[in-house]
């Protein structure tokens, strides 16, 4: 005689949903379920944590034992319990599959719609999980590939925002606990590379403003000699800032502009620097030892020059101005030799013979003729460089004329006292 057989479930095994049993024998005497008589068709409720034992005898006495583990569904996912859509990473895909593998293959034959559920709720999570894992792996690659694309040298403020978000969502990946410790170690070099290139179009930025608003300070009707140093230092750093590959085509366009307004400005500052200069030039030209009455016209031009340059001109500092009008000073003491030059042979003696003659010259003109020699003698001799050759000879002639002067009176001389002579000679 054989045993009863028992169906449905197979002995040692585990189940976690409802499973049906069927105990068949021709000569059945009784089936027990955990010591319980049992008859009919044995439903063993799955989802609990529990062990069933059946017990199939026939009259025989022969008797067929069938022991199954029962576990609650839950229990399948507790490799993963700890593990959420905020905490899942690439290190728990194994885990994950394989949890959703046991799911999958549960008996769902005999399971109950809440069991079935149950099992539903496991997958979903899987699901759920997985889907994190590859949409952060697809974020990884794509915020690590765009940082790639760039080159460090090249960035420029047209890639700002772009770049900006990536910062966004890079921060937003690191913060996100999708990320195991060797996935966030490899996002540094990245991390580093897009901070570093932010800064560089920051730093660009920056200096194209400052260089932007310094060379907006300067105009061509107010710029100085003094302004001098820093504007070429701007144009230094304008080239400087030419010289990178992080500028747009409209950032280059305007910084060369500004750099020829530089240009422009340090012209400015040369044409004043060489009015300054041709003024002094023209100015140390002359000297009170040399100058002369032909100079007065051109030093009163230099007069009038120099005064404009101080009235009109405002592109000159207020040293330059102090300096100018010591030139006009200068300019004023130059003509002022001028006319005492022509005034140093108008002398009170030579006033006195001024009128004199060969004529009408009288014993009484002797000591103002040889005052007015005296005079004109002075004259030539501490003016001497100061004449023209036209004036020499002006005063030449005016000595010899006073010379002959001086002749016609030593012969009145001579006749008066050989008058006087005679007239004793007769008494």
């Amino acid at each position: 005689l054989t045993k009863p057989a028992i169906s449905g479930i197979t002995n040692g095994s585990t189940y976690y949903t409802t499973q049906k049993v069927t105990v068949t024998d021709t000569n059945l005497d009784s089936v027990t379920l955990n010591g319980d008589a049992v008859t009919g068709e044995i439903t063993l409720a799955g989802n609990v944590d529990k062990t069933y034992t059946i017990v199939a005898t026939d009259k025989a006495g022969n008797e067929t034992t069938c022991t199954v583990t029962m576990k609650a569904i839950a229990s399948i996912s507790a490799p993963i319990d700890s593990i959420g859509e905020s905490n899942v990473n690439s290190g728990n895909t194994d885990a994950i599959a394989e949890v959703e593998a046991v799911a999958a293959a549960l008996d769902t034959t005999n399971a109950t719609d809440a069991e079935k559920a149950a099992i539903k709720a496991i997958t979903d999570k899987c699901d759920a999980l997985q889907e994190v894992i590859a949409d952060t792996a697809a974020e990884y690659e794509r915020i690590t590939d765009a940082i790639a694309a760039y080159d460090p040298n090249e960035v420029t403020s047209a890639d700002k925002a772009a770049l900006d978000k990536l910062a966004e969502d890079l921060e937003a990946l690191a913060e996100s606990g999708n990320l195991t410790d060797s996935e966030k170690t490899a996002l540094e070099t990245p991390t580093e590379n897009l901070d570093a290139m932010i800064e560089t179009v920051n730093e660009v930025t920056e200096e194209f403003d400052r260089i932007a608003d310094a060379v907006g300070d300067y105009d061509q009707e107010t710029v100085k000699s003094s302004d001098k140093e820093e504007i070429e230092q701007l144009a230094e750093d304008i080239d400087a800032l030419l010289d990178t590959d992080n500028l747009t085509d409209e950032e280059r366009t305007a910084l060369e502009g500004e750099k020829t307004k530089c240009e422009n400005l340090l012209a400015k500052i040369e044409g004043t620097d060489a009015l300054m200069d041709k003024l002094t030039e023209d100015v140390g030209s002359y000297d009170e030892d040399t100058v002369k009455s032909t100079d007065k016209a051109a030093l009163e031009q230099l007069v009038e020059d120099i005064e404009a340059v101080i009235e009109g001109n405002t592109n000159i500092t207020e040293e330059e101005k102090t300096e100018l009008e010591a030139l006009v000073d200068t300019v004023e003491d130059l003509l002022t030799k001028i006319e005492e030059v022509a005034q140093a042979p108008v002398t009170e003696d030579t006033e006195k013979v001024e009128d004199t003659t060969s004529e009408n010259v009288t014993p009484e003109d002797k000591e103002d003729l040889i005052n007015a020699k005296a005079d004109l003698e002075d004259a030539l001799t501490e003016n001497a460089g100061n004449y023209t050759e036209d004036e020499k000879k002006a005063r030449e002639e005016q000595e010899k004329q006073e010379a002959m002067k001086r002749e016609m009176h030593r012969r009145l001389e001579q006749m008066q006292r050989m008058a006087d002579f005679d007239k004793k000679m007769n008494f």
